[in-house]
């Protein structure tokens, strides 16, 4: 009985430890991925609006869309991950109306990704075979 009882306290103890190095990882990894995601987005974002030759072939507007979705996508998923486990600030919780919504758009941010992906390949392959 005793031995249950200490193996109950060891695993919660366990769980605890999991849940603080969770929260440490997320708020101490997720920030720079988030800043240098965003960054990176807005600057591809300026690239393929600004040069003429991206703006006009069917694999730059792939690419630039593809670009947005991801950025939908990481203002979703990270920036919510963040705030959730690195600041315990749950906006899930607030309403189930955003947590749907939150569900809904990540679900469908990542399958136009890899529609949009798979359109840029196959127009870069049919231009090589020409």
């Amino acid at each position: 009985m005793l031995e249950s009882v200490q193996n109950t306290t060891a695993t919660a103890t366990n769980i605890q430890i999991l849940n603080i190095f969770t929260r440490r990882i997320t708020l101490y990894l997720g920030i720079p991925f988030y800043l240098i995601g965003i960054i990176g987005g807005i600057f591809n974002t300026l690239m393929f609006t600004n040069f003429h030759k991206l703006r006009v072939s069917s694999c730059g507007i792939y690419l630039l869309l593809l670009n947005i979705i991801d950025l939908v996508l990481l203002n979703n998923s990270l920036l919510i991950r963040v705030l959730q486990y690195g600041f315990n600030y749950d906006l899930l919780i607030s309403s189930k109306i955003i947590c749907k919504i939150r569900f809904y758009v990540g679900h469908l941010s990542v399958m136009i990704s890899f529609i949009l992906i798979i359109l840029a390949s196959l127009e870069r392959y049919g231009k090589t075979l020409r």
